[in-house]
């Protein structure tokens, strides 16, 4: 137990920290831009797709907070941030690309293919029955009237909105959700579960795909390097999984948590069972 606690609070801190850099980064990009990302990106909405699909390509989680640092300044749309979610692997990448190179390139590029139509579809249907989605944070990053202020941005912006009205939340939810995963995996033995029932693998895969964590899906690519798995398993759980991403997004909104992993997990078994079914 004593172990397993300081493992969550070392993870917690490793992970609230590239949170807390990539909210800072966004911030200070937007403020010396002095508007023009949000320009950029209003002008050019196609765009948000491409770069959040890109962003989530990008090997580890970091890519995919930026991507929602982006979202919850309302910069980009909700299916945006699904395409980013969609195209990541999380850490698992790291390791797909020192096993399996050529393999891993051509999933990344699927996965950011699938990230990119999803996310653009989403945000069409979504515009057909006139639904907007909500902005989470309302602070204003950009005040065109002032000159920057080192002062003003450390009480308004790094102080009293990063870390007051996020990375607290942030903190709190990652170390919870990490203790109790780890608790749960130390008694289940996917492997051998995935052996004995080879019918069942597609929804277990997807199924574990929703695990917020970046360390257990290291089981599916270890087998699938290994051969113990075909391809349509292991493409199951990279596309359902999002590493440690999803943890600062739970922080901010339950609801778009829920809606990604939900897609996400529809979307995996579907296309994961079709792959299946072909022998692939």
């Amino acid at each position: 137990m004593l172990e397993i606690l300081e493992h969550s609070f070392v993870e917690t801190l490793e992970i609230s920290l590239l949170v807390f850099v990539a909210l800072v980064a966004m911030d200070l990009i937007y403020i010396y831009s002095r508007g023009k990302l949000a320009s950029f990106l209003k002008r050019r909405p196609a765009t948000q797709y491409l770069i959040s699909s890109l962003l989530g390509a990008i090997p580890g989680c970091e890519g995919v907070y930026f991507a929602i640092s982006l979202h919850t300044h309302g910069l980009v749309s909700f299916g945006a941030l699904l395409c980013a979610f969609i195209a990541t692997t999380g850490d698992e990448a790291f390791i797909m690309f020192s096993r399996f190179p050529m393999q891993a390139f051509g999933l990344t590029m699927l996965l950011l293919g699938i990230g990119y139509l999803i996310g653009w579809s989403f945000d069409f249907i979504r515009k057909k029955v006139n639904t907007q989605h909500e902005t989470h944070c309302e602070t204003e990053i950009f005040h065109p009237q002032e000159e920057f202020s080192l002062s003003h941005y450390w009480q308004e912006h790094l102080w009293s909105h990063i870390i007051k009205s996020h990375m607290f939340k942030i903190i709190i939810w990652t170390f919870i959700a990490i203790f109790v995963i780890e608790l749960a995996i130390q008694n289940f033995d996917l492997r051998n579960y995935i052996s004995e029932n080879p019918y069942w693998a597609i929804l277990i895969a997807a199924l574990w795909g929703l695990i917020p964590q970046s360390g257990p899906h290291l089981i599916f690519v270890t087998m699938f390097a290994e051969q113990s798995i075909p391809f349509s398993i292991f493409f199951t759980n990279m596309l359902v999984q999002s590493g440690h991403a999803l943890l600062p997004l739970l922080s901010i909104s339950l609801k778009d948590s829920i809606i990604i992993k939900v897609i996400s997990l529809l979307l995996g078994a579907l296309l994961g069972s079709i792959i299946f079914y072909f022998g692939i």
